[in-house]
This record gives C-alpha cells, structure tokens and sequence, in this order.
C-alpha cells in the first residue's frame, strides 16, 4: 500500500470549502454586492462586476488546489502500484 501525504489528506477538505464558498460568494455575494453597487449584475464589466467576479474566481481557485493535491496522490500512488505489479510479474 501507498501512504497518503498531507497534502493528499487535505485535498478533500480544501475542495469541500472551495465549493461552499463559491456557493456563497455566488449567491450570498451577489446579494452583498448588488447592495453595495445595485444593478451591478446588468451592466457591462466594470469594477462593480469585477468584484464579484474576483470573489468567484479565487474560491474556484481554492478548489483547483485542492483537485491537484489529490490528482498529485493518485498519480503517484498509480505509479508505486504500476512498479509493484511489474515487479511481481518478474517473479513468476
């Protein structure tokens, strides 16, 4: 068996908190915002949009890093397993 990594232990946790705070920032944030700037949602990209837009953009982020810490185990782990197998293949 292949032994996880910190970072392969928290990729769940960091894709589960990008997820809900994309959830917030898309909806809660948009409430914020449109309070702030109202009408912001309708016009065209300015900073008012940009605002929100850079709130989603980094809890998509946080979910990116998340996904690449796990990818990052199982490709590693696939290889130690793909060794392995080959290893015992020689044996026989």
């Amino acid at each position: 068996m292949v032994s996880v990594t910190g970072a392969e232990r928290i990729a769940p946790a960091v894709c589960a908190i990008g997820v809900v705070a994309e959830f917030l920032c898309g909806y809660a944030g948009y409430f914020i915002v449109n309070r702030i700037w109202p009408g912001f949602y309708y016009t065209p990209i300015d900073e008012r949009k940009w605002t929100w837009l850079g709130l989603q953009g980094a809890c998509i982020t946080i979910y990116v890093v998340g996904v690449l810490c796990a990818y990052g185990g199982l490709k590693r782990a696939t290889y130690a397993m793909a060794s392995r197998m080959h290893l015992a293949a020689r044996r026989v």
